[in-house]
Order: C-alpha cells, then structure tokens, then sequence
C-alpha cells in the first residue's frame, strides 16, 4: 500500500509559509520601533551665521527645515542613519544613537551640525 503523503507536504508548506509571514511582520515591526526615533522635531545653529534652525522629520521619514520642506527622496533609513537626497542631488544626513538624533550633515555647506531637541514652547 502507497502512503500518500502530499497532505503532509501540503501541511509543512502552510506551516512554512505562515511563520515566515509572522517573522516578516515581527521585523517590520522591530523596523519601525527604531526608526521612530527620527520622527520629531530639533534645532541645531548655523556655526559662522549664528542662526537657530529647526529640522523637522515627520512620520513618512520626510525633511522639513524651518518649516519648509526639503524636496528629494529617502535613500537610506537604517539605525544609525537617515540619508535624505534633495532636489539638486546633495545629501543630508542625520546620524542618530540609540535613542534619537545627534547630528545633521549638510553635504552642500560640507558642515555637520550638533542637533539639540527641540524646546516646548510654555
């Protein structure tokens, strides 16, 4: 007498194919738990114009700079960086720790400026 034993490759598969459906989510999951610490609002000041400015990322990673935004396209988001290409094809870069942003680099200006949480206003 043959086995038959396609209901129990049927059943591996599905097992297979739900856990890497859950493992998937449970990373993108871990993705944006990270990734959140980029979204918020800090001021840094321009070093040789003693300027204050406040660089703005709003939830769908996008860049805002004293209140305009700076048009371009993501190119990296990773734990340690969030690479933003503007229009003329130059870079800003926001290093981040573990917990938020610490740094912008303006490849333009060729300057990194220190980023300081922005102050609630009372």
């Amino acid at each position: 007498m043959v086995k038959r034993r396609w209901p129990f490759l049927l059943g591996a598969s599905l097992i297979g194919v739900a856990a890497s459906v859950v493992a998937k989510r449970k990373g993108t999951d871990e993705k944006r738990n990270w990734a959140a610490k980029y979204i918020g609002q800090w001021q840094f000041i321009h070093p040789s114009q003693q300027t204050h400015h406040q660089l703005m990322i709003d939830p769908e990673f996008r860049l805002y700079i004293d209140g305009a935004k700076v048009n371009g396209t993501l190119q990296e988001l990773s734990q340690e960086q969030l690479v933003w290409q503007d229009q003329f094809g130059y870079h800003l870069k926001v290093t981040a720790d573990q917990q938020q942003p610490t740094f912008i680099y303006d490849e333009a200006d060729d300057i990194t400026y220190p980023l300081h949480q922005k102050e609630v206003s009372q």
